[in-house]
Parts: C-alpha cells; structure tokens; sequence
C-alpha cells in the first residue's frame, strides 16, 4: 500500500517535470519571438534610414546642390541611427538576461525534481525489497 502511495508521488513529480518543460519552452518561445520582432524593426529602421540618406543624394545631385546644403538633415538620420542602435541594443541586452534568468531558474527547478523523483525512486524500490 505504501509503495503505492509512493508510485503515485512519483507519477505526480514526473508530470510536474513535463510541465517545468513545457512552461519553460513556453516562456523562451516568446523571449525569442521579441528578439526576432526587434531584429526585424531595427532592420527595417535602418534601412529605411538608408533609403532616405539615398533620395536626398539624388535630389541634392538633380538640383546641383552640394552635401553642405542637407548637412543638417543627414546629421539628424545619423543621431537617429545612433540612438535607435543604442535603444535595440538594451532592449537586446534586457532579453538576453531575462532569458538567462529564465534558464537559470528552469535548471534549479529541473535539479531539484529530479533528485525529488530520484529520492521517491529509491524509497519505491526499497519498499518493494
């Protein structure tokens, strides 16, 4: 009767591991799909910064207009640069260690059910001696 109490502790803590699984592959899904959706905004961002430094070239080279004349406004798109990188680069940083945060508690968990089924194992074993 006590092995199958202990069985059914046992079948409890193998079901709590899945889960553990399960939320934490959950949990990394979305910090890897906000990772991707910033990649691919700071991609677009660029470019798009690119596009514009492009036509105002064309347009400073149509009009015979020297690089001087739109100094200001390339100085701009490049602070802009500047601070959208530095911005997807915190933003970068603040996934990657909510991801580790998250991996680190994920393994403490893991050890901790598996040497708790280890222990239950032994005892079911022990019981059926």
């Amino acid at each position: 009767m006590e092995s199958d109490v202990i069985w059914e502790r046992i079948r409890k803590r193998e079901q709590e591991l899945f889960d553990l699984e399960d939320d934490y592959n959950q949990e990394k899904n979305k910090i890897e799909a906000r990772q991707e959706d910033l990649e691919q905004r700071q991609n677009a961002l660029k470019l798009l910064i690119e596009r514009e430094q492009e036509e105002m070239r064309c347009f400073l080279s149509r009009h015979s207009l020297d690089y001087d004349a739109a100094l200001s406004f390339f100085q701009e798109l490049d602070q802009l640069q500047e601070e959208s990188f530095y911005q997807y680069r915190q933003e970068m940083d603040q996934l990657f260690q909510q991801e580790e945060r998250l991996s680190q508690q994920y393994r403490t968990d893991l050890y901790r059910l598996e040497d708790t089924i280890s222990q239950l194992r032994r005892d079911y074993s022990n019981g059926l001696e």
